[in-house]
């Protein structure tokens, strides 16, 4: 389920008023946000995690810092980190601007040290780096935008002859390293990998619009006699429109194509574990629209007052 578009799924820190607007109200960290005083520097306190427990460890250098924070926020659900504010338990504090002189050297700084350390190394390009001005002319502060990969970065570091390995994870407003289990779990399907495609895939559709739905798994309709169940095949392969979506569901207002009445409940939550693919495609028809198609492990069904999902082959179903 590889998607290459960048997307982000936080509102990202891209304006002077939204930062200010962090200060004003001494917004707090969260898994999403994170302010730093000062760009990453030598850090002589802490023990490079994959080696702790050595009689020696050298001090943790900016560079792998910055990999290990920006890894962190990939592999959860992306997020903002702004150098340049100073926190206070946590809070937005203070602005501790960046010349203007200086930014550009800080900015290749960071971009190199995550070519240096993320694993895969391509991941670099998808975060954004940009210096947004601060009050203080001259000034500006750092943000580094991160949208989440549905693939797991790693941090790699080289300590003369030998090589570790490591994937942090952002958890509330700390870092954290997956274990071998849940690195082995985190690299198969998961409903977050299947969430954050399906974002990306919406970012397709003009903003706020509604995508259309079609189903690949059977559609079926019980609301006829004989309580014989027949396909739905939906208007040139469309079923209805996606009206909702969170880390756990989808909701989908289904169509009345096939002259049942669905006035009762035309709405149908489906949990992201039973979706195993999903993909942008195109009706037959002249005008190509485009929609979201879903193969999930179960069939939709119609019963002349709501919808559900069963599994296995439904009853009295024709062909």
């Amino acid at each position: 389920m590889s998607v290459t578009q960048r997307v982000f799924l936080h509102q990202r820190a891209d304006t002077p008023e939204i930062i200010a607007d962090y200060l004003k109200n001494s917004r707090e960290e969260d898994e999403q946000l994170d302010f730093k005083a000062v760009a990453w520097q030598k850090n002589d306190k802490k023990k490079i995690p994959w080696i702790e427990g050595e009689t020696t460890t050298p001090p943790l250098p900016p560079s792998l810092e910055a990999a290990k924070d920006v890894a962190a926020f990939a592999n959860h659900l992306g997020g903002d980190i702004i150098v340049g504010v100073s926190d206070k338990n946590d809070r937005a504090a203070g602005w501790n601007p960046i010349p203007n002189a200086d930014v550009t050297d800080k900015i290749s700084n960071i971009r190199d040290w995550l070519i240096i350390h993320l694993r895969p190394q391509s991941f670099a390009g998808n975060v954004n780096i940009i210096p947004i001005a601060a009050e203080k002319p001259d000034h500006c502060v750092i943000v580094v935008s991160i949208p989440p990969s549905h693939d797991l970065i790693g941090v790699e570091y080289r300590d003369s002859d030998k090589l570790f390995f490591q994937y942090p994870i952002r958890v509330d407003k700390r870092t954290v390293w997956l274990t071998y289990e849940e690195v082995m779990n985190r690299a198969t399907v998961t409903t977050r990998v299947v969430y954050i495609k399906l974002r990306q895939l919406i970012s397709n559709f003009p903003e706020g619009a509604a995508p259309f739905v079609g189903f690949c798994s059977l559609v079926l309709n019980y609301g006829g006699s004989g309580g014989a169940g027949r396909p739905m095949r939906g208007n040139t392969g469309i079923h209805g429109k996606l009206i909702d979506i969170s880390e756990n569901t989808i909701t989908v207002n289904m169509f009345n194509n096939e002259g049942s009445n669905l006035q009762s409940d035309n709405r149908i939550t489906i949990p992201l574990e039973l979706i195993k693919a999903v993909w942008l495609d195109r009706t037959p028809t002249q005008a190509k629209e485009q929609f979201l198609a879903f193969v999930i492990d179960a069939n939709l069904v119609w019963n002349s007052q709501y919808w559900y999902l069963i599994a296995g082959n439904p009853r009295g179903f024709q062909q």
